[in-house]
């Protein structure tokens, strides 16, 4: 009983930090690949591009949404432009700097699930999902 209220009374004045607006509607509908980057001409940036092209089928198999977040902005999946103020809401709750290359994945309760700091395979990006 004692767990029980410590457990209410802890996440009462703790709550769980609520993702960002932008990601918020895949919520329980898709899996999401977070590809931050300084800029869009990073050779890491390019090589996890690459690599994510080689199974567009498998992607789109596991619900896989790709987000591109660079420091002045980004793009969303449906390719439409991320703002400065999303991509910088985004590097700040997964605590990504501004110039740093992470691949971040999140599942579909947008819970992170996998993280890299450089370009990974497809492969293991479906094994951490699988």
């Amino acid at each position: 009983m004692i767990n029980i209220i410590f457990c209410f009374i802890f996440f009462s004045i703790y709550p769980a930090e609520t993702p960002p607006d932008v990601i918020s509607p895949f919520q329980h509908s898709n899996q999401l690949i977070l590809l931050f980057a300084g800029n869009n001409r990073s050779p890491d940036y390019e090589k996890a591009l690459l690599e994510l092209s080689k199974d567009p089928i498998g992607l789109d198999s596991r619900d896989l949404l790709l987000f591109e977040i660079f420091q002045t902005g980004g793009i969303q999946p449906d390719g439409s432009s991320l703002s400065e103020e999303e991509a910088e809401k985004l590097r700040d709750f997964f605590k990504v700097n501004k110039s740093e290359f992470s691949i971040v994945i999140v599942d579909k309760n947008l819970q992170e699930i996998f993280r890299a700091e450089q370009p990974v395979t497809v492969k293991e990006i479906f094994s951490a999902i699988d």
